[in-house]
């Protein structure tokens, strides 16, 4: 059975880095990442960039800045 995980919390709580670890941890390592922040300057857009090779290790990722009801539907 599939486990979705949703984490919440304010920029730069440490969601990422919690998210990156309870993947790590899953056997199958069949992981989805659906990430939603719209970077609004150039220091959020080199966050966005660090995480997603962080990520690229564990998740295939999918950007839904809107519509996280669909993404999760559609992905899943």
């Amino acid at each position: 059975m599939k486990e979705i995980v949703l984490i919440l919390g304010g920029c730069r709580s440490g969601k990422s880095r919690y998210a990156l670890e309870l993947a790590s941890q899953v056997a199958d390592k069949n992981n989805i990442f659906i990430a939603t922040l719209v970077p609004g300057d150039d220091e959020m857009k080199a966050r966005v960039q660090r995480h997603q090779k962080e990520r690229d290790l564990h998740c295939k990722t999918f950007e839904a800045p809107i519509r996280l009801p669909e993404a999760v539907y559609d992905h899943g």
